[in-house]
């Protein structure tokens, strides 16, 4: 993988029991703790998808954990990469599902702490990937409604008169954005804006644990065959100063997008300029 790039893969969820053969006695599980249906296929895809995209950029060394900063728990909680090449700082990694389609995102780590053999639960992993400040990334994608007021309660602003396609595409980016910022979905009162006057993305806000280092959101055409007004959004930050900041976030202009055959081969890579 590109040090400066960010991967995105997208993948349609074939039928969950198609791909519990490739899932680990923990995450299969997880998936048949749900009711067969599009919820349970996107669960599984999910998990399929983030697993083949981590071992493809990690020279098959790095898998996906989880580690929920308020219990503890392996089963919830943000994905993170961990023990991939030796001396290679861990890639950072977004993943979000909806019914008819998943993806993930990949992509480097400003200031990242070296993977190594030893990395695991009990190696400091809640410490986060990097010593300092570093790039977040977030990515996520929806298909169904998104009532007015959900963007409400969430504190993201909404279009004066827009209609559900606006709706859905402002939740997919404050969504990334907020997990590039390693915060939940609780803001104040139109506390976020992520479009600029003429609608497009753009990160505005007061909020100070978003309004520092410099951001950069992109709305990502999704693949055929996904559901109809199907919205999917990639946002990074970086907290960086100096000269190495002005660039922009880490893969600016440099996404590799492509969707995924998760019973077969890989499509052919299809690029997205910024």
């Amino acid at each position: 993988m590109d040090a400066g790039a960010v991967t995105v893969r997208f993948a349609v969820p074939p039928p969950a029991d198609a791909l519990l053969p490739r899932l680990g006695p923990a995450d299969r599980e997880r998936v048949a703790a749900h009711r067969p249906g599009p919820v349970r296929d996107a669960l599984a895809a999910s998990l399929v998808l983030a697993d083949a995209v981590v071992h493809g950029a990690t020279d098959g060394r790095g898998r996906l954990v989880r580690r929920c900063p308020r219990c503890g728990s392996g089963r919830h909680g943000a994905p993170r990469v961990v023990g991939g090449p030796p001396g290679r700082p861990a890639p950072l990694v977004s993943l979000a599902r909806t019914p008819g389609l998943v993806v993930v995102a990949l992509g480097r780590a400003a200031g990242g702490r070296a993977s190594g053999p030893g990395d695991g639960p009990g190696d400091g992993l809640g410490d986060g990937l990097a010593d300092g400040p570093a790039d977040g990334l977030g990515v996520d994608v929806e298909s169904g409604a998104v009532p007015a007021d959900a963007l409400r309660a969430a504190g993201v602003r909404a279009a004066p008169g827009g209609g559900a396609d606006d709706r859905r595409t402002r939740w997919v980016r404050a969504e990334a954005v907020l997990k590039a910022a390693g915060c939940g979905l609780r803001l104040a009162s139109g506390a976020l804006d992520v479009a600029d006057a003429a609608g497009a993305p753009a990160v505005r806000t007061a909020d100070p644990r978003l309004a520092g280092g410099r951001w950069w959101l992109l709305d990502l055409v999704v693949p055929a065959g996904a559901p109809p007004g199907a919205a999917a959004a990639l946002a990074l930050r970086t907290t960086r100063r100096g000269a190495d900041a002005a660039a922009g976030p880490p893969g600016a202009g440099r996404v590799d997008s492509g969707l995924v055959d998760l019973l077969g081969d890989p499509a052919p890579t299809v690029p997205h300029g910024a």
